[in-house]
């Protein structure tokens, strides 16, 4: 059996498909009081009756192929959209936690230069307090020696006088 009187067979199965499938779009374009479940048992029906025409004029099971071609491509192409998805998912996730990461990083040494700064401050309120410990040491010695040498003088001035 050749191949050309089944590719004829093919197109005029499919050329009488379309046109009652035009039908049946006029007709319910045109009357809006079909239900949409009447609606989608025509369509039923209009696709039943091409998967067996079909299997009739191509041979058994070619609906059947058919579909089960489209649903392995369906399926290859949703795997290839997940694993795109998961990828950038995951590079999101891994941006999320080195940002975190760096967060973390940048308040450990705002903490520890803020450490660094009030221990630098008190050490120069420590050396501050010192130096003004030590200046009025200095001076109450100073007041001590300038009141000693004082009694002194005045002593002596007294001892002048009363002899």
């Amino acid at each position: 059996m050749s191949i050309t009187p089944i590719i004829s067979r093919l197109k005029q199965w499919l050329g009488l498909a379309m046109v009652a499938l035009l039908l049946c779009a006029s007709v319910w374009i045109s009357s809006p009081a079909i239900a949409a479940s009447d609606a989608a048992e025509a369509v039923d029906a209009m696709q039943n009756r091409a998967e067996q025409d079909l299997d009739r004029v191509a041979g058994s099971g070619t609906t059947n192929q058919i579909k089960g071609k489209a649903q392995e491509d369906l399926g290859r192409v949703q795997r290839e959209v997940d694993k795109a998805t998961s990828q950038v998912e995951g590079a999101a996730k891994q941006l999320q936690g080195k940002a975190q990461k760096d967060i973390g990083r940048t308040q450990a040494a705002a903490e520890e230069a803020a450490d660094a700064v009030e221990g630098a401050a008190k050490q120069l309120q420590g050396k501050a307090q010192k130096d003004i410990g030590r200046t009025q040491a200095a001076a109450e010695e100073a007041a001590d020696a300038v009141e000693d040498s004082t009694e002194g003088f005045v002593d002596s001035i007294k001892d002048f006088f009363n002899r």
